[in-house]
């Protein structure tokens, strides 16, 4: 795998999503192309913020800039990088559009250093993130460096957990590889139980939305285990101080696009509760993270 390659194709593909990125917060919900999952983290991420006592703010993965005018518009000196090129382009039209200076704006990759701002921040926001990160121990070395010794980070993260009750494809690789560590089984007892896992958990789910040239699953999108991200940051020097779930699902997810209306409905009102089903009904969370 070509590192280069890997991450062009993941800007690509947010390059190509930059002219309608918007509408994921702005469209009512029931009339979004996906479901509104990102209009419920930012809520989320609004919510936790009010209860910091924050001024300066970096969003990274700023994206078309609908959160950095929240922000801004809740009074936080906010802002923004992105390292889709496109989305900073739309992002900057967009705070100018509001009043605010479109120079907030950069073009940035947390991967990269010198691509980043060179001070602290009482709060950074950082979603779509780390799933893409090809460097997790520089995207977490470069949050610790940009966040203040009392600040607070809301980074996102997809739900590996979610796989064991989603009953497809993502359910076979997360027991191979998580759960039973499958590469290590002797022979014939690995290729009987990959041959298992394969059999039972074929099911691919469709995507809801229009036909894209790149899908997003044809780019790099990583899933961390809510489970053992504890251990995961605090070997990075930070600490966890909650998780908050969102985008859950009310019924197995290869119902969504043949029962869609219906669906999200009901996964709306599982939003925002602390059910301890959703460690597993939930695709994503928020990690509350500090130093």
């Amino acid at each position: 795998m070509d590192p280069n390659l890997t991450k062009r194709k993941i800007i690509d593909y947010y390059d190509q999503e930059a002219e309608k990125y918007t509408d994921i917060y702005t469209v009512p919900y029931m009339e979004q192309e996906f479901y509104p999952a990102n209009a419920v983290r930012l809520e989320i991420i609004l919510e936790r913020l009010r209860d910091r006592d924050a001024k300066s703010l970096l969003d990274i993965g700023c994206g078309s800039g609908y959160p950095l005018a929240r922000f801004l518009k809740a009074g936080f000196d906010a802002y923004g990088l992105d390292f889709s090129p496109k989305m900073v382009e739309r992002a900057r039209v967009l705070l100018e559009r509001e009043g605010h200076d479109p120079s907030r704006v950069t073009e940035g990759d947390i991967e990269k250093r010198s691509m980043l701002p060179n001070r602290t921040f009482d709060a950074i926001v950082a979603t779509g993130v780390f799933a893409h990160n090809l460097d997790e121990t520089a995207a977490f070395s470069n949050l610790r460096d940009l966040l203040s010794s009392n600040g607070v980070a809301l980074v996102e993260f997809r739900n590996a957990l979610m796989s064991l009750f989603s009953i497809n494809r993502h359910s076979a690789s997360f027991v191979w590889d998580e759960l039973l560590m499958g590469d290590r089984l002797p022979e014939p007892l690995r290729e009987q139980t990959r041959k298992f896992l394969s059999d039972k958990f074929d099911t691919e789910v469709q995507s809801v939305g229009r036909k894209r040239s790149i899908e997003y699953t044809d780019i790099l999108a990583r899933y961390h285990n809510p489970l053992t991200l504890a251990e995961l940051v605090a070997s990075h020097g930070l600490k966890l101080v909650k998780i908050h779930y969102y985008h859950f699902h009310a019924a197995s997810p290869h119902l969504e696009k043949s029962h869609k209306q219906q669906f999200w409905q009901e996964s709306l009102k599982l939003e925002r509760s602390d059910d301890w089903r959703a460690m597993f009904l939930c695709s994503a969370y928020v990690a509350e993270i500090t130093k």
